[in-house]
């Protein structure tokens, strides 16, 4: 019964991993393309936005990559997706201290970094109910990679226009 319902969900994540890896590499050549002036101004702010969106756009292709195991079993989805949620958390919450150390105003600084934390907590959040056997919970998916997503699209629209 787990498997068929994974399975349900491996084009919607198929998607998300051909989408995030997309936007990634059109990050790369705008920042690319921006680089002198990132390095002169030696802004940290774009640094922390530049980092957070590359760290969101990779965590959304390897929640796809582990979705997209054939013959998924719980343990199997949930032990490497609950690793990557601690690696995105400590990601998120170290480039925020970071952005904050280097004069960005606490307000910009969560605004920036809020967002990404609350979703990788609603993934841990969908772990928990598919370890109790609560396979509804992965309805809850899609606000969390929608967020993710959103944030990662923003920050990237950041980038290019600053």
């Amino acid at each position: 019964m787990f498997s068929e319902t994974i399975k349900e969900w491996q084009l919607f994540f198929a998607t998300v991993a051909g989408i995030s890896a997309t936007l990634m590499g059109l990050i790369f050549l705008s920042i690319s393309l921006k680089l002198d002036v990132i390095k002169k101004l030696a802004r940290q702010d774009l640094a922390q936005i530049a980092w957070q969106t590359f760290a969101n756009f990779f965590f959304l292709i390897m929640f796809a990559l582990v979705f997209l195991v054939p013959e998924q079993t719980i343990i199997g989805l949930v032990m490497p997706l609950f690793i990557i949620c601690l690696v995105a958390i400590g990601i998120t919450v170290s480039q925020a201290i970071r952005a904050k150390r280097s004069g960005t105003t606490l307000l910009k600084t969560l605004s920036e970094s809020t967002p990404s934390f609350v979703a990788y907590l609603g993934m841990i959040a969908v772990l928990a109910l598919l370890l109790r056997g609560v396979l509804g919970g992965l309805a809850w998916l899609l606000p969390v990679v929608v967020i993710i997503l959103a944030v990662a699209v923003r920050n990237a629209w950041d980038l290019l226009i600053r």
